[in-house]
């Protein structure tokens, strides 16, 4: 009965910070070409939601908490097994999260709960710009490795 109980109790909280900012707006940006083939970002809030959107991808975080949804995002989850990145993005089962850990910055939070694996995705606003940069947990543990992904650099579209 205790071990139930403990069980039950088990919860990963989600990043600490804000749930706005200043800049917290719901705007689109066109991206610089990029390895990704994206071509514009955009930030939609409601309530206690956050939605990520590029081109034909919608990933719902929460802003107190997670949000489970599902994603096929390109370059995620991250991978350990041999050959690489598999030639196309399959859909990965994401708990998501966003929070301002200050009034320019959005963290997002991927966490893809059937592997061991998260991604984080900074989201620098400056202006009428904004730069994504990607961390994902493999690269987080080697402090000498690096993303694959390069940062993503956008402009606010009028």
């Amino acid at each position: 009965m205790e071990l139930q109980q403990r069980l039950k109790d088990l919860k990963l909280s989600p990043p600490s910070g804000s749930k706005t900012s200043p800049l917290a707006k719901n705007r689109r940006y066109k991206l610089a070409k990029n390895d990704l083939g994206l071509s514009e970002v955009g930030f939609e809030t409601a309530g206690d939601t956050c939605t990520f959107v590029t081109d034909a991808h919608r990933i719902l975080c929460g802003l107190s908490g997670w949000h489970r949804t599902s994603a096929a995002f390109p370059g995620t989850p991250p991978r350990l097994i041999s050959g690489g990145r598999p030639k196309t993005t399959t859909s990965s089962k994401i708990a998501a999260s966003a929070t301002w850990t200050d009034d320019a910055t959005l963290v997002l939070t991927w966490r893809y709960y059937e592997t061991p694996h998260i991604d984080t995705l900074t989201c620098q606003f400056d202006g009428d710009g904004v730069m994504l940069t990607f961390l994902n947990s493999i690269t987080a543990m080697n402090p000498q490795a690096k993303d694959l992904r390069l940062p993503l650099k956008g402009r606010a579209i009028a």
